[in-house]
C-alpha cells in the first residue's frame, strides 16, 4: 500500500505543478488587465467594461485552485495547539477524523457546487457574454483537487504513519 501512496502522491505533485502554473498565468492576467484599466481611466477618462467582472471570474478561479494548492502544503488554517500535546495514537486519531471531516465538507461543497453550475449553464457574463459555466465549473473542479490531495494524506496518515510536508511551495 506504500507503493500505492506514494505513486499518487507523484501524481498529486504533478497535477499541482499544473496548478501552479495556471495559478500564476491568471495572477498574470489579472494584474494586467487591472493596472491597463487604471491606466486608460486615468490618463484617457475611459472604462473598459469587461474588466471588473473578467477580474471577479478570474479571482473566483485563483481561489479554488489556491485551495487545492494550500491543501497539498497543509496550507489551511488549523489549530493544533492541542493536538500536538495529544499522545501520538491520540493524535493520529484526531487527524483522521479531521480529514475525513474535510474530504466529506469537500464532497458536499463539490456536489452543491456541481449543481448550482448545471442549474446556471444557460446564464452567460453580462459583458463579456461567455457561458457562466465556465466559472462555475472552478468549484467542483477545486473541490475534486481538494479531496484528491486530502485523501492521499488520510492515505499516508494511515499506512505510513504520518504526512510528509512539501518543502517548498
Amino acid at each position: 500500500m506504500v507503493n500505492t501512496v506514494n505513486s499518487l502522491k507523484k501524481f498529486g505533485d504533478k497535477m499541482n505543478a499544473a496548478s501552479k502554473i495556471l495559478l500564476g498565468i491568471l495572477c498574470a492576467v489579472l494584474t494586467v488587465i487591472v493596472i491597463a484599466q487604471v491606466l486608460v481611466r486615468l490618463f484617457f477618462n475611459f472604462n473598459f467594461t469587461w474588466v471588473e467582472e473578467l477580474s471577479i471570474h478570474l479571482f473566483i478561479w485563483q481561489t479554488m485552485i489556491g485551495s487545492a494548492v494550500a491543501t497539498k502544503y497543509l496550507g489551511h488554517i488549523g489549530v493544533d495547539v492541542v493536538v500536538n500535546k495529544l499522545p501520538h495514537k491520540i493524535k493520529r486519531g484526531v487527524q483522521i477524523v479531521a480529514y475525513l471531516f474535510l474530504i466529506g465538507t469537500m464532497v458536499l461543497f463539490g456536489i452543491t457546487g456541481f449543481q448550482f453550475m448545471l442549474s446556471q449553464s444557460t446564464q452567460y457574463a453580462v459583458t463579456i457574454h461567455y457561458s457562466m459555466l465556465m466559472i462555475y465549473i472552478s468549484v467542483p473542479l477545486g473541490c475534486a483537487m481538494m479531496i484528491y490531495h486530502a485523501t492521499v494524506q488520510l492515505l499516508e496518515l494511515i499506512f505510513i504513519g504520518e504526512i510528509e510536508v512539501p518543502e517548498n511551495i
